[in-house]
């Protein structure tokens, strides 16, 4: 699933009835990795922010994660074609996962 922000903000992620580990990916205006995050089942204490207001969300099973790079790993600073972050390639490449996390445009409600 890919979360778009418009204006870009520094959303907040964390991983309520999510039963299954997740990376998400913050990407600012220029398509780039500003951050990587690991984020594990039902954890609802630690929340996910970029460093800075992103563009996208984009959250990526292990699964998911293999598909979309032909590297294991992708790195801040990388930059993200835009092919990718259109929600038509993101519905047909991934349209099993499951939207569980849970996400609020400053953080975790009060």
């Amino acid at each position: 699933m890919l979360f778009v922000f418009d204006p870009p903000v520094r959303p907040g992620f964390y991983m309520k009835n999510t039963a299954i580990p997740l990376d998400i990916l913050f990407i600012d205006v220029s398509n780039r990795i500003m951050s990587i995050h690991r984020m594990e089942p039902f954890n609802e204490k630690d929340i996910h922010q970029p460093p800075g207001p992103a563009r996208f969300a984009l959250p990526l099973s292990d699964e998911g994660y293999k598909k979309l790079v032909s590297a294991p790993i992708l790195h801040r600073g990388d930059a993200i074609g835009t092919m990718i972050l259109s929600r038509r390639f993101a519905r047909s490449r991934f349209s099993n996962w499951p939207p569980h996390s849970t996400v609020y445009p400053s953080g975790r409600p009060t």
